[in-house]
């Protein structure tokens, strides 16, 4: 996991599942909505559960979180 942060805040975060399971993020947005998008840009479905993003992941793909537009 990576993010990109310019001094005051994220502008987005980076994972690469190793196994494929279920990832779960602090969401360093906050109450923002957050759009998931795997290396080839197609959208992932992702649920907010007690703070924390989850996404379910697939072997050796990476992802890239960013608040919603």
């Amino acid at each position: 996991v990576s993010a990109s942060w310019d001094g005051k805040v994220v502008s987005d975060v980076s994972l690469k599942s190793e196994k494929g399971a279920l990832a779960r993020v602090a969401n360093p947005w906050g109450a923002k909505r957050v759009e998931v998008r795997d290396a080839s840009a197609t959208p992932v479905s992702v649920t907010e559960r007690e703070g924390a993003l989850e996404l379910p992941t697939r072997p050796g793909v990476s992802y890239t979180l960013r608040p919603a537009q």
